[in-house]
């Protein structure tokens, strides 16, 4: 037997190899208010999290916004792929998890719809009476906003539960009827508030 021959069959030259591998092109696109911005996780069967950040990523003009990866490595077959670490205020569209065919050597595209809705509360003022200020100081809890005296603001990203608000004049010649408020604000719900606030000469 010719030498080159015997240390072909001596190395195991013919003996099976491994199937190519695929990619999964995943990504995600969020839609509605106060999107998820602390970033999602994907994963494909049982296999490790792998996680994209919305961190920094710009918002399109329609409010939307979209994120992905490529995951390589995946054996050619159908795979199950999850969407993980939905905020709480935020729906995945579509099913989830979601299967999918890879082929050898090639890669698969994947896309996940999630809809947020935004839970916050919806200020508005009513100013009557004389010498009305400009504006007032706005709290929501720690936080501190402007609303005009005759106008709307809205602030969202708060959590489920009593949020105290309140109205503060730079003279004391305005009071509020009823004073601060107590509102108990619903997931993905945004509360209407409203004041009445009476003016007097100073």
């Amino acid at each position: 037997m010719p030498l080159l021959a015997a240390l072909g069959l001596a190395c195991g030259g013919d003996g099976p190899t491994a199937p190519p591998l695929g990619t999964i092109h995943v990504s995600v696109q969020t839609s509605g208010g106060d999107l998820d911005i602390d970033g999602y996780e994907f994963v494909v069967d049982s296999g490790v999290p792998r996680y994209v950040s919305t961190s920094g990523v710009a918002v399109q003009p329609d409010g939307s916004q979209q994120v992905g990866l490529a995951i390589d490595g995946i054996s050619p077959g159908p795979h199950s792929v999850s969407l993980k670490d939905v905020a709480d205020n935020c729906t995945v569209s579509d099913a989830n998890p979601r299967s999918v065919t890879v082929a050898a050597d090639e890669t698969v595209s994947l896309e996940f719809a999630v809809v947020c809705a935004a839970t916050g509360v919806a200020i508005t003022t009513h100013t009557t009476g004389s010498d009305v200020p400009f504006a007032y100081d706005l709290h929501v809890d720690q936080s501190t906003f402007v609303i005009a005296t005759n106008g709307s603001q809205t602030v969202s990203r708060l959590e489920p539960g009593p949020h105290m608000i309140s109205l503060q004049m730079s003279i004391g010649n305005c009071t509020v009827a009823g004073g601060a408020q107590t509102v108990t604000v619903p997931i993905r719900t945004i509360t209407p508030v409203h004041f009445e606030i009476t003016c007097l000469p100073v």
